[in-house]
């Protein structure tokens, strides 16, 4: 059965219950990189994901130093005040394999800052991945492009503590704790965002 139980045997008919216990279920070791991703929890997450073959190129891509991170958020009031969105993007210069992956989040906290700080949560979340397959005695270094003065901000000082009133600091605080525990070395860079308004195609 799902259950332990304990029970007493009251004479030759009865029984008195004194305990149940969930029966413990043996959780298997992720060995893939969407199994490890997935093991997180949150899993909506990932319900826009798409990745070239297995993803095990990210994490020789990750060795080798041949991966490009960049992820950015958005927020349309005129559509919707209560929803932003992210997207995140991996690509390996080496393979040509890429990662793509995107979000719309429901929140009060909703704003253009709470959809990049997704994506950026969500981009340490693939390294955090990766990673883990990684010697834990080795460390590489990860470059993450963004176009958000405060993610890169917060990011690239992850020691840093956070304001008293900080309306994101539920994603602030994550993208610190993974900042800081992940076994890469993470730097963000600022790009130009809104490329195609400011030139064209």
């Amino acid at each position: 059965g799902t259950h332990y139980a304990s029970v007493s045997m009251i004479g030759d008919t009865g029984a008195e219950l004194h305990s149940i216990a969930v029966h413990p279920i043996d959780v298997a070791t992720p060995t893939t990189f969407m199994d490890t991703l997935m093991s997180y929890g949150h899993t909506d997450l990932w319900e826009n994901i798409s990745v070239d073959g297995d993803g095990e190129w990210i994490q020789e891509g990750l060795v080798r130093g041949s991966l490009v991170f960049a992820h950015d958020g958005s927020f349309m009031a005129s559509e919707a005040t209560s929803l932003c969105s992210a997207g995140v993007v991996v690509l390996c210069t080496f393979s040509k394999q890429w990662l793509k992956a995107s979000l719309a989040e429901q929140s009060v906290c909703a704003s253009n800052y709470r959809g990049e700080l997704l994506g950026a949560l969500m981009t340490l979340l693939v390294l955090k991945a990766v990673s883990s397959f990684l010697p834990p005695t080795e460390r590489y270094a990860a470059l993450l492009y963004c176009d958000n003065q405060g993610v890169i901000s917060h990011g690239n000082s992850s020691l840093l503590s956070l304001p008293e009133k900080q309306r994101q600091a539920d994603l602030i605080r994550h993208i610190k704790h993974l900042s800081q525990s992940i076994r890469t070395t993470v730097t963000w860079e600022s790009v130009k965002g809104h490329a195609v308004e400011r030139k064209g195609w």
